[in-house]
């Protein structure tokens, strides 16, 4: 009796494609996504406000930070949980992955607020929307680098939602 009209197995991924395609429809993703849209509120936010008294350029870092510091607190608490280093460790790879982060967001967010500018024609309107389309631009390759690089744990990764954040210490 053959068994191919049974339905498939829950195995591990066979290929990256796969492997991104479990990754990014994931709960986990859409969790991170959230966590992001908040993060992102704070950092625009932010730069609007830092850009009363500093550069559009030392804004959209200056903001950056404070984006980060909240997603930090927030993906730690509700996507991932605690991962298998040290929070010293943790936070040190969190911001590598985000200079990365900060580098995508810096480029987009300059080479569009001119194309932005001939369009809108107000220069603080063009350097929002440039600046969140910037803000938006490394989601992908955060969430690859926070899963696996920063809030790296041992479990299987299919059991990854099934981490409790709240029982986290330390």
């Amino acid at each position: 009796m053959s068994t191919s009209s049974q339905a498939p197995r829950s195995e591990a991924p066979r290929s990256t494609r796969e492997r991104l395609a479990r990754d990014f429809f994931s709960s986990e993703f859409l969790r991170f996504l959230g966590v992001g849209a908040i993060a992102a509120l704070a950092n625009v936010g932010s730069r609007r406000l830092l850009g009363y008294g500093l550069s559009y350029e030392v804004s959209i870092v200056v903001a950056y930070v404070v984006g980060m510091a909240v997603a930090y607190l927030l993906n730690r608490w509700l996507v991932f949980g605690r991962g298998e280093r040290k929070v010293a460790f943790e936070a040190m790879w969190f911001v590598l992955v985000n200079v990365a982060g900060i580098l995508q967001t810096l480029g987009v967010s300059l080479a569009l607020a001119p194309l932005i500018d001939g369009v809108v024609q107000h220069r603080s309107t063009s350097e929002t929307l440039a600046h969140a389309v910037g803000v938006a631009a490394p989601a992908f390759s955060s969430f690859l680098g926070h899963k696996y690089l920063t809030f790296r744990r041992k479990l299987n990764p299919s059991k990854a939602d099934a981490v409790d954040p709240a029982g986290e210490t330390g």
